[in-house]
């Protein structure tokens, strides 16, 4: 008896670990590594194995050239990387550099000749005109995109200081047309390049197109910006998977667990009293109103080099003021009345019913 009682409960729980684990995916990456490995002479080597790392997240992967001495690794988070190379006969050589969000670095490395057992590590320094990579972009850090100003805490404001883009973000009305400016709402950022509207806007996140496919400019997830790890815009052609804009390519990457527990938290607090009056205008001007937004990020290891978890939180509480000449409007108690009589298994009356607008 004991166990038939149990059973509901413990369907239910194992129904809910199989619907957690059901929202985890695999993110996109479009950061890139290339380049050929030779020998002092310039001759390429066939064979060389080549080993990359995420110094971050200990992660790694191989390869080995191929006839020309090229290799290539594909869909690569940014970050900081390590990569060696090695073929008999010759010195273990090494180079260190950071990748960033939608980038092609090209790392080419000169094998020594062995004498003797030993690695040299160089430092990969960008060149004055990179031949792997063609974009035209500007690329904000996740310390950018947390100390710059924003209105609200939203993460499309800060794009707006890109070079070649013009526009004001969500600072007007009008921009978000399923919620207001911040990042509980699709919003429709105000800026551009290219002689283009935000129409011509494309944006991905992890490699995910949250751009929506009703209105055109129109995007559907806007990342915390203490999410961000790096937010990267291009305003010339990109690559043919990304061909749908014409104006900015917007590719945001968020972060991720790394072998090191990290995090952040803050409370963003706002109201009528720490609002300058307009000149000319009574201290009454503006309406009582308020706006708390708490954020807090977290990540860290699960299994070291191997697995890794970060979870990020927003709660917004916020009040509206009514119009400019103070009037607000709720809806007829004798209407809700009627509709609770007439039509009471409708979503609209439960909404009237159970969220009034008093409340």
């Amino acid at each position: 008896m004991r166990f038939e009682r149990r059973g509901p409960f413990f369907r239910r729980f194992f129904l809910t670990v199989l619907l957690c684990l059901s929202l985890a995916a695999y993110a996109q990456y479009s950061s890139n590594i290339q380049g050929v490995v030779s020998d002092p002479a310039g001759a390429a080597i066939n064979g060389a194995s080549v080993e990359l790392r995420n110094v971050d997240t200990g992660v790694s992967a191989s390869t080995k050239t191929s006839d020309s001495g090229n290799y290539r690794f594909n869909s690569l988070p940014p970050g900081n990387y390590v990569i060696s190379a090695e073929f008999q006969g010759f010195r273990k050589t090494e180079a260190r550099f950071v990748l960033s969000t939608s980038e092609t670095k090209g790392v080419n490395l000169t094998l020594p000749v062995a004498s003797t057992q030993q690695t040299i590590t160089v430092e990969v320094t960008p060149p004055a005109v990179d031949t792997d990579d063609s974009r035209l972009q500007a690329t904000l850090s996740s310390d950018t995109v947390r100390d710059l100003p924003e209105a609200n805490r939203n993460l499309w404001d800060v794009l707006a200081v890109a070079p070649g883009v013009v526009g004001n973000g969500t600072r007007q009305l009008g921009e978000s047309p399923g919620g207001f400016a911040d990042n509980f709402g699709t919003q429709t950022p105000q800026i551009s390049a290219n002689g283009r509207s935000y129409t011509g806007n494309l944006v991905m996140v992890d490699g995910m197109n949250v751009t929506s496919p009703i209105q055109n400019g129109n995007i559907i997830l806007a990342p915390i910006p203490d999410a961000v790890q790096e937010a990267t815009l291009q305003t010339n052609s990109w690559d043919g998977e990304d061909n749908l804009g014409s104006s900015i390519l917007i590719q945001v990457t968020t972060k991720s667990g790394t072998n090191k527990f990290h995090g952040t938290g803050s409370m963003f607090f706002n109201n009528q009293n720490l609002v300058a009056a307009p000149y000319g205008t009574t201290l009454g001007a503006y309406l009582p109103y308020s706006r708390k937004d708490l954020v807090g990020t977290f990540g860290g290891p699960i299994q070291k080099d191997k697995t890794f978890f970060f979870v990020d939180f927003e709660k917004l509480w916020a009040t509206t003021p009514g119009s400019a000449s103070g009037t607000q409007y709720f809806e007829d108690p004798a209407f809700v009345s009627w509709a609770q009589t007439n039509l009471s298994s409708t979503v609209g009356t439960q909404v009237l019913a159970g969220w009034p607008a008093a409340v």
